[in-house]
């Protein structure tokens, strides 16, 4: 397999290089291309952690699910690459004691006189944990690109303890996509102690920005949507005109549940946002009261439960007016 998996290759470079007069410093120097597109995992995607030969240990199996970005960077030849951003993935059975996955890295494709493969390269952490290389080597498969499948990533080759995540996404239609922007005047940062602790509050401005919401699962009384490109900063409340605003920033991803009751609706938001270029933090609602008139909503998270010191961002979203076009491939 190895042998004629480096015989593709072979081709794919020596097809490159008989196709194109492109230089190596060129390809160096040659900027991004392509725009970035959502993806979201498929119901073939899969989550296996445990012991694999030699060692012995229970193995479980999970659902996993959330969404990715893709963007083209670069193509020689035969060789396409991709930068693969905002990895947003939760495995488990959509309860809040889910695993949270983030992370970054590159998709490769390659074309060779027997066919594609393709290979994917990703640095992810769990639950907030230090960030690990998990990687596919180079598989067959990669021609139903803008679809991705048939690839599986581990960080351990499988050897003893190891997690394995087989990847199969594709592209989120357009009519799909929905960017949420904050209602300025109903918006706020407030940092400071809620009961039992005392000490001050302030208020820091008013948030702005936008989120984009992505379904994930809709069972009827039962909807989750993954929030991608998170990008809200503070704004003063009033602006004088020596006033010194330094703004606070926060971006990241995560989810949003809406739950049809008995009694009525009930919400939950979970994300893992940077303050100011900080390392991400969970930042979360819990379950509570709303989400009846969604895509117009509110709701409050928080890094601390809303127990003592905390950071609260109260949210107030209304769809974006203009339409978002989503691009059907990268």
């Amino acid at each position: 397999m190895k042998n004629r998996l480096a015989l593709l290759v072979l081709g794919a470079v020596a097809m490159s290089i008989g196709t194109t007069s492109v230089s190596a410093q060129a390809l160096t120097d040659r900027k991004p291309k392509g725009q970035e597109v959502i993806y979201r995992l498929n119901d073939g995607a899969s989550y296996i952690e445990g012991c694999f030969d030699p060692c012995l240990c229970p193995i479980s199996f999970s659902g996993i699910r959330g969404t990715l970005t893709l963007k083209q960077t670069g193509m020689f030849g035969n060789v396409f690459t991709y930068a693969v951003d905002d990895v947003n993935w939760f495995v488990g059975n959509g309860a809040t004691q889910d695993r949270l996955i983030t992370g970054s890295g590159t998709y490769t494709r390659i074309s060779g006189f027997a066919g594609w493969v393709h290979e994917i390269e990703l640095k992810l952490s769990i639950d907030g944990g230090p960030f690990v290389e998990f990687n596919s080597g180079l598989q067959f498969g990669g021609g139903d690109f803008p679809d991705i499948s048939g690839l599986s990533v581990n960080m351990n080759d499988l050897f003893c303890y190891d997690i394995q995540i087989g990847i199969d996404a594709s592209n989120v239609p357009a009519d799909e996509v929905l960017v949420e922007q904050l209602v300025v005047n109903e918006s706020s940062l407030t940092q400071g102690c809620l009961p039992p602790c005392l000490c001050p509050i302030a208020f820091l401005g008013n948030l702005t920005g936008e989120a984009t919401f992505v379904p994930l699962i809709d069972s009827g009384n039962y909807q989750e949507f993954a929030v991608v490109n998170v990008a809200w900063k503070t704004v003063p409340f009033a602006v004088p005109a020596d006033f010194p605003h330094v703004p606070r920033t926060f971006i990241g991803n995560g989810r949003y549940v809406r739950i049809v009751g008995i009694a009525g609706f009930l919400q939950e938001m979970e994300l893992s946002l940077s303050d100011t270029g900080a390392p991400a933090e969970v930042f979360a609602s819990g379950l509570v009261d709303g989400g009846a008139d969604y895509p117009v909503f509110g709701i409050s998270i928080s890094d601390n439960d809303f127990v003592c010191f905390n950071r609260v961002l109260g949210l107030s979203f209304k769809p974006r007016p203009a339409p978002l076009i989503q691009a059907g491939t990268p």
